[in-house]
């Protein structure tokens, strides 16, 4: 009984608020919006973002205290000396969550706060999928604030190494602090064109809300959800009516697609050009006692010249070759200086060196210890073990340095192909680990970018 009552009171509590928005005679469309802009309510909601920001993050909290044993079990214990001990243990990729929490749901969490950030922008909430310059402005600056929250809920007390302190019960890995948002960011444009091109044509010819509503919501889950968390009936939208009034016709939403400028690179700042850029990569250690590496990388860079960029970067990759029941991965973080040469076309060949560290670890899995533990734990009634008790690791950290050289094949205003690039690592006071040198290293890797700016061509 009270739990009904609770989800009656949290019903009331999600849709009270929002209730006018698709009741109202006002037709709320972009064109609405837009001269709201011009009476200057135009600035960013900064305190609605960040509260919504924390009541997702509650949410999700709360969801992993009341279903996941070992995250309550690791609240006990002196919060920060954990919370510093969570951080420390990050190293490589991987994390153990598997493919699909890592790659679908993470990124879900992206586009959800992305979303919080476009809703909370008055120029740009009402933007369609589309060729215009507002759609990927406003794409850019929504990757920007789910960046931020990805670094708040992987690296803060808030956060999952906080509560729960997750690096020390589970695998550890950056896989999630770079994917939840850049893979974010493409799950959100793949949202806002089904938005255009599926439910807009079904909207046009439906007119039941109920229907209107459940395919407005279904259908743009991560939309959907960032509206719950304002507040807001899932299926609101700011770019037309609700789903108790007629549609404008189908015309309408293409004119006002197409009389918007279109992007173009050569109209963004130059002083604030930018390259975001996600790629595989494999690196081959050398020497004699050399391994072989195969992961993925993240780098972005900004322009400071007409041909130099800061660049910077954060990559890890899961080592092969070892022994039985060890496995290893690498997790490195480096910046500097890229020289891009022009040479007049689409193709620019560049040139890096960034500097900075690496951590090697090798982890060794004690299956006897495991069924130890497992047993005692069933015996006792007690929840499974943790995975750090039953894997010993060892890691060396270093400086390191990267030369890097390759060439880039620009798509198109907004896409580049990093073609291919060949790198030189080489490190220092790194400790051998198992046997294997990890103090010189060849990397490859190719990529596509996304630009932003008057780029050199």
């Amino acid at each position: 009984m009270r739990r009904r009552i609770f989800l009656l009171l949290f019903v009331l509590l999600v849709t009270r608020p929002a209730l006018s928005d698709d009741t109202s005679s006002s037709t709320a469309t972009g064109d609405a919006s837009r001269s709201k802009v011009k009476q200057g309510e135009d600035r960013f909601k900064w305190r609605d973002a960040i509260l919504q920001t924390l009541f997702g993050f509650s949410i999700q909290n709360a969801y992993r205290v009341a279903t996941q044993a070992d995250t309550r079990q690791a609240i006990e214990g002196p919060f920060w000396k954990n919370y510093a001990d969570s951080i420390q243990a990050l190293h490589g990729w991987n994390d153990g969550d598997g493919f699909f929490t890592s790659y679908i749901l993470h990124p879900m969490q992206g586009s959800a706060f992305a979303y919080v950030e476009r809703q909370n922008d008055p120029r740009y909430r009402d933007v369609e999928f589309g060729s215009s310059r507002r759609y990927w402005i406003s794409c850019m600056r929504a990757l920007a604030f789910s960046t931020a929250t990805s670094v708040v809920w992987s690296g803060t007390p808030f956060g999952e190494p906080g509560l729960g302190n997750v690096e020390l019960h589970n695998k550890p890995g950056v896989t999630d602090l770079i994917a939840t948002s850049t893979l974010g960011l493409g799950w959100m444009i793949g949202e806002d064109a089904i938005d255009r091109f599926v439910i807009e044509p079904v909207e046009g010819r439906v007119h039941n809300p109920i229907i209107r509503a459940m395919v407005r919501s279904t259908l743009n889950p991560t939309r959907s959800w960032a509206n719950v968390l304002a507040l807001k009936k899932p299926w609101k939208r700011y770019d037309r009516p609700g789903v108790y009034q007629p549609m404008p016709p189908k015309s309408e939403f293409v004119a006002r697609a197409e009389s918007e400028p279109k992007f173009s690179a050569k109209e963004w700042p130059e002083r604030t050009s930018f390259e975001l850029m996600g790629s595989p990569m494999a690196v081959q250690y050398l020497g004699s006692a050399g391994s072989t590496c195969f992961g993925a990388a993240g780098e972005g860079s900004f322009a400071v010249s007409r041909t130099f960029d800061l660049a910077f970067g954060l990559d890890g990759c899961e080592l092969h070759g070892l022994a039985l029941d060890v496995s290893g991965d690498t997790l490195t973080y480096v910046t500097g200086l890229r020289w891009r040469v022009p040479i007049g076309s689409k193709w620019t060949p560049f040139f890096e060196l960034l500097g900075g560290g690496v951590k090697i670890s090798h982890v060794t899995y004690l299956p006897e210890k495991q069924r130890e533990l497992d047993a005692q734990a069933q015996k006792e009634g007690k929840i499974p073990p943790d995975w750090s008790e039953y894997h010993s690791t060892i890691d060396t950290n270093g400086p390191t340095m990267i030369g890097q050289a390759g060439v880039n094949y620009r798509v198109s205003h907004l896409i580049s192909w990093r073609v291919g690039s060949v790198a030189y690592q080489r490190s220092w006071t790194l400790a051998r680990l198992g046997g294997f040198s990890y103090d010189r290293g060849l990397r490859l890797s190719t990529g596509i970018a996304i630009t932003m700016g008057p780029w050199p061509r």
